[in-house]
C-alpha cells in the first residue's frame, strides 16, 4: 500500500539530527508523499531545503490560527509569490480554527 501523509512538521528541530532516519522510516512505511505543513513564514527556506533533498517532499505554506496577529498584506503577498514560484507547493495552510489549541481564535 502506498500512503500519502497531507500534514507532517519535519521541520522542527527535533527532528533534524535524524532526519535521514526519519526518511528511511517513512519510505519503509509505505508513504510516498509528504506535504509538509508550515507553522511559521520563518520556515519557508528552511522546508524548500529539506524538499530539495527529499523529492517526495512538497509543502503548504501560509500562517498558523494561532499566530493570525502576524498578518500583513506583504505576508500574504509572500505567501502567494512562494505558491506561485515552487512548483512543490500544493497547498495553502497552515490554516483552519485550532480549538485544540485555543478557544480565543
Amino acid at each position: 500500500m502506498q500512503l500519502v501523509d497531507t500534514h507532517v512538521h519535519i521541520c522542527f528541530d527535533s527532528f533534524q539530527d535524524d532526519l535521514d532516519l526519519v526518511a528511511q522510516r517513512w519510505r519503509e512505511a509505505g508513504v510516498i508523499r509528504l506535504v509538509h505543513s508550515c507553522v511559521e513564514p520563518k520556515e519557508f527556506g528552511k522546508f524548500q531545503a529539506i524538499a530539495d533533498r527529499f523529492p517526495e517532499v512538497s509543502f503548504a505554506v501560509g500562517l498558523h490560527p494561532l499566530d493570525v496577529d502576524q498578518w500583513t498584506p506583504a505576508l500574504g503577498e509572500e505567501i502567494r509569490r512562494l505558491a506561485q514560484s515552487d512548483r512543490r507547493v500544493v497547498a495553502i495552510g497552515e490554516t483552519g480554527l485550532d480549538f485544540f489549541k485555543s478557544d480565543q481564535i
